[in-house]
């Protein structure tokens, strides 16, 4: 990772490296951005770091020609400029280098203008970082440069503070503008949207409900006691419902775990007018007297999603030292004091563990999927044998080839899918694109619908043909569907097809994580020879390999979708 400023951050070095462990950090002279981009020789163009940082002040950016704007166009042609030449550099490093990432943050507003209210109205000095940081979204949406990731550091110092951010000391000093304290959230600010292009957000976020989501205790307050309301603190708790809400519309599940006589909750969902949210929110609940890492371990059964994926909000501190104690792997934030902080409390919480980068058709209906999949679990304890409960199923595969109105949904699931994922090489909707247009790759993804309701698009598998011989560079299914031979009705359908362009080698590999156990066995089940490194599978013109260890199970039906 190579680090680039127009001031200097050197001092971020420490907070990146607690953020991101394991990260080699590379600090460049600073005030040399475009000079790094453009330089054959600079370290990033010969060592080609993944992640490229580039932290921008915008007093730096406009000090010297500012004095000289008098009018409007003179300040929106200084924008400009300035757009280009920060991003012109920047989107030719990373056309030239698909596989690069580069990070830039949002100006925020300086402590000062020196022209107070008449800044506003004649220098524009302000509004310059305004159609600056409009400017970066612009051209990342109109050129799609999508490897450049724009981190929001104007909202973070709007919500944290400047005057805390900032410090004029080390300003005068060293050139550098940013205290200790803005160095720590700069650095926590782009290790958050590192680890969301790496797959890392969190995807569920289990709540309790007494002091919690409402004011009170339902038990002894009963319902027209609680606070819950459009005034004072009552207002407090139905703007969290609301929050709570908006991240579940954006793709991430709720769960409830709650020590209280479900009736009594019941009564409260379904009668209190001030409730925003319903139990239709929520994927699944635990309400009783068991203890909560009981309840959360349970949920993490119930969904298939490991203790790393969950979050847990509760206003106890002995329920949150239980959680921690007893599920390590659960993230749980400390609650605020000042229930009046509620809401400014969530914003960090969500910017900490639930920051993505892309939406989905299939983030809308998540909750609904899992709930399905909850009730196929349930359905499953009423068979003797498994493979009769799979053909109650009725599953049928729908399978696309190069499909491009789901490159959004495919580029997601290469950042977010870890279990079983047999590379884990993650990619952005440029990529796949990218892939779909090259003569030599074919991009297969599959949609999963049984007698439930469809699953969405669930799997992925990307192959580079090389002559009679295709490289498997990707090859991915949602966890929520392993289990059900799934990979074997997709992976004969891919070298079926295959064979028919001529293949007759598959060649694939399994790269180990800390996450990817489960696909581990998945090319010994297929039918690959070999030990380790490269593995490998014959194919015949038109014959799916069902003979040497691989199949497609009867009872899933599998349909090729037109283009």
């Amino acid at each position: 990772m190579r680090v680039l400023s127009n001031v200097n951050i050197a001092g971020m070095r420490r907070f990146l490296e607690e953020q991101l462990p394991g990260q080699h950090m590379d600090f460049a002279p600073y005030d040399q951005v475009a000079q790094e981009f453009l330089d054959p020789s600079s370290p990033l163009n010969t060592e080609r770091p993944k992640f490229v940082l580039v932290y921008l002040e915008g007093f730096r950016l406009f000090q010297q020609h500012s004095g000289e704007i008098s009018e409007f166009a003179q300040a929106v042609d200084l924008v400009e400029t300035r757009l280009k030449e920060v991003l012109e550099p920047i989107g030719a490093y990373l056309q030239a280098n698909p596989e690069r990432r580069a990070l830039i943050n949002t100006l925020a507003y300086p402590m000062s203008n020196g022209c107070h209210s008449l800044d506003r109205n004649t220098r524009f000095h302000t509004a310059m970082i305004d159609a600056f940081n409009l400017g970066l979204s612009r051209w990342r949406s109109e050129r799609r440069i999508d490897k450049l990731i724009i981190c929001d550091w104007a909202a973070a110092a709007a919500r944290l503070g400047s005057a805390s951010l900032y410090d004029e000391r080390l300003w005068y000093i060293g050139r550098i503008p940013l205290s200790p304290r803005g160095q720590e959230e700069l650095a926590a600010l782009y290790a958050r949207s590192i680890r969301a292009l790496s797959g890392s957000s969190k995807k569920v976020l289990v709540v309790d409900l007494d002091n919690t989501i409402w004011g009170g205790v339902i038990g002894e307050d009963k319902m027209q006691g609680i606070m819950l309301g459009e005034d004072g603190l009552g207002k407090v708790y139905r703007d969290f419902q609301m929050q709570l809400r908006r991240l579940k519309d954006r793709g991430f599940l709720l769960a409830i775990a709650s020590k209280n006589n479900e009736e009594d909750v019941d009564q409260v969902f379904a009668e209190h007018p001030m409730m925003a949210l319903t139990y239709d929110d929520f994927v699944a609940r635990k309400i009783g007297w068991n203890p909560k890492p009981e309840s959360i371990a349970q949920l993490s059964k119930e969904l298939a999603l490991g203790l790393d994926s969950f979050v847990f909000v509760d206003d106890s501190p002995i329920e949150r030292g239980a959680v921690k104690q007893a599920l390590p792997d659960v993230s749980v934030p400390e609650f605020p004091s000042d229930p009046f902080t509620l809401n400014s409390w969530f914003e960090s919480v969500t910017a900490e563990y639930f920051d993505t980068l892309m939406q989905t058709n299939e983030d809308k209906h998540r909750v609904e999927m899992y709930k399905a999949d909850i009730r196929r679990q349930q359905e499953s304890g009423k068979f003797a044998d498994l493979e009769d409960y799979y053909r109650n199923l009725e599953m049928e595969m729908r399978i696309w080839v190069n499909h491009r109105e789901q490159v959004q949904r495919i580029a997601q699931l290469t950042q977010k899918t870890n279990q079983f994922n047999l590379t884990t090489r993650r990619y952005d909707v440029s990529d796949i694109e990218r892939f779909i247009a090259s003569p030599n790759v074919r991009v297969y993804d599959t949609e999963l619908v049984d007698r439930y309701g469809s699953n969405g698009i669930v799997g992925v598998i990307i192959a580079k043909i090389k002559g009679e011989a295709a490289e498997i560079d990707t090859c991915l299914l949602s966890c929520r569907v392993i289990g059900r031979k799934v990979e074997q009705a997709f992976f004969s359908f891919v070298a079926d097809d295959l064979a028919k362009t001529g293949v007759k080698e598959i060649v694939a590999e399994y790269i180990p994580t800390t996450k990817n156990a489960p696909a581990e066995g998945l090319l010994d089940q297929l039918g690959f020879g070999g030990v380790d490194g490269l593995r490998r599978l014959r194919l015949s013109p038109g014959k799916v390999p069902g003979g040497i260890g691989m199949y497609c199970p009867d009872y899933i039906r599998v349909e090729a979708k037109a283009q």
